[in-house]
This record gives structure tokens, sequence and C-alpha cells, in this order.
């Protein structure tokens, strides 16, 4: 038993490695420009209203992808909840709401919520099925339009499809909304950050360069378990957003440098 054990530990072990290293010959051939996007060109209302009708991520249970299926949110939902008592959080903007599948899992009775989205059939199809008082659901590019104060701004799952150009944009804009808090997704074990077309996806490191954030006031590991656990760094990260003003700048990462760091792994 001890031996059967071992071996699907070694097993498992292996496929985790195997994961990693092929994550990291996909980062660097985009990198290169070896591997082209199916986004280029798209304004970002383009790319998800394309991500949107073609169902690009192959999401069973969610339009948004598997990583917003009830599995990969269990502690999400757990811990937002707790969050939200803990600091007494009475409005909330979700943004990027998706299709509201697992948000639509928490009580939210006593929460004015906003749920946004840049697609806006997902925004008419959320305010048929699940607009009621203190919930409705809102039309809204985080790049560019203004957003309403609150007290908590959700930003699952959204900065790691954008390139740098409108991740810095994003975040100028929920620093100019004058509310108090911020929840980013971060994958706290990643050695590098790299630039993508908007529309594609790589995890993001925010405590590393071009960001260089401080230590989040909460961090949350979500029990990731997407392909056989190489995601299982992803976090929530919660910060007042005061907090973060002076690394709320433009973010650039030359190509050079980021193959660099996706090849050595590590700060240079």
């Amino acid at each position: 038993m001890k031996t059967f054990y071992n071996y699907n530990k070694f097993r498992d072990t292996i496929k985790v490695i195997k994961g990693i290293l092929y994550q990291r010959f996909f980062y660097l051939t985009y990198t290169m420009g070896l591997r082209k996007s199916a986004f280029i060109g798209m304004s970002p209302m383009q790319a998800f209203s394309k991500i949107y009708q073609t169902n690009f991520w192959r999401g069973i249970e969610s339009i948004s992808g598997p990583g917003s299926s009830l599995e990969q949110t269990r502690t999400t939902r757990i811990e937002l909840a707790n969050f939200l008592i803990a600091k007494n959080i009475k409005s909330l903007l979700d943004i990027p709401c998706g299709d509201f599948h697992w948000m639509s899992m928490l009580d939210l009775d006593k929460v004015d919520y906003i749920g946004a989205d840049i697609v806006k059939e997902l925004v008419l199809q959320n305010n048929r099925k699940y607009k009621k008082e203190k919930r409705t659901f809102i039309n809204l590019d985080l790049t560019i339009d203004p957003l309403p104060e609150v007290d908590l701004i959700v930003c699952r799952d959204c900065l790691v499809h954008l390139s740098m150009e409108d991740i810095s944009s994003a975040l100028k804009n929920i620093g100019s909304s004058k509310s108090t808090w911020v929840l980013l997704t971060s994958y706290s074990d990643r050695p590098f950050n790299f630039d993508i077309t908007s529309g594609d996806w790589r995890p993001l490191n925010f405590l590393i360069e071009p960001f260089n954030f401080p230590v989040p006031d909460l961090i949350i590991n979500e029990d990731c378990t997407e392909a056989n656990g190489i995601y299982n760094d992803k976090c929530l990260y919660f910060y007042k957003i005061k907090t973060l003003q002076p690394y709320l700048v433009k973010y650039k990462m030359s190509k050079l440098r980021a193959i660099l760091h996706i090849l050595f792994g590590k700060r240079l």
C-alpha cells in the first residue's frame, strides 16, 4: 500500500513538473512572438465579446471559464463572505461580473451590489435573470469608464487577461474611484511577469516588477486545483486602495526583460 501511495505521489509530482515546464515554454514562445494571439488588433470590448460569444475558455458551468466554477470558487465564496462581514461592507462593485455564476451563491442581501461587465449581452442577460432590490448590472469598461464609489471592488480574474497598458489604465481607474478596498487575483509564487494582448491570459504576481506592490492587508489562497495543481499559488489579495496610490503608475516591461525573467525565473 505504501509503495502504491509513493508511486501515485511521484506520478503527480511529475505531472506538475511537466506542466510547469510546458507553461514556461509556452510563455517564452508567446513573448518571442512565435505564438500569435487570437485578439491582435481588437479593443478590450471586442476581445471579451469574442470570448463570450465563442465560449473561448470552454467553461462548462460558466461562460467565464473553469475558474468560475463552483468547485474552483468554493474557498473564494467562503472567505469573501467572511470579509464582507468582518469589514462591514455595505456596497460592492464586481468587475468583471461575467455571468454572475459563482457570485450568485453568496448571500448579498445586505449589500448594495453592482455587477459590471464590458460585454453588453452579459449585462442584459444578468439583469433579466438576477436583478432585484439592491442588485443591478451595468455596462462598464474598467480601463476607461468612471467607476462608482463603493466599499469594495472585486476584481477577480480580470487583470490577468489585460495587457500592461490596460492594467495601468484599469488600476488608475480603480484608484480614482474613491472606493475603500480592492480585491485582486495574484499568483504568489510566480517568479516573473510579462506582457500579453488583452483577451489572452497569464498569471500575475503583483509583488514583483513591474508592479512591486506592498504586501496585501489580507491574502487568501483560493485552493485552486486546475491543471493538476500548477496554479495552487492563486490568491486573493485584499488592499486598502489608498495604500496602493503610490504604485498606480504606467507599467512597462520590455520584451527582452520579460524573456530573461521567464528563462531565469527571478528578479534581475
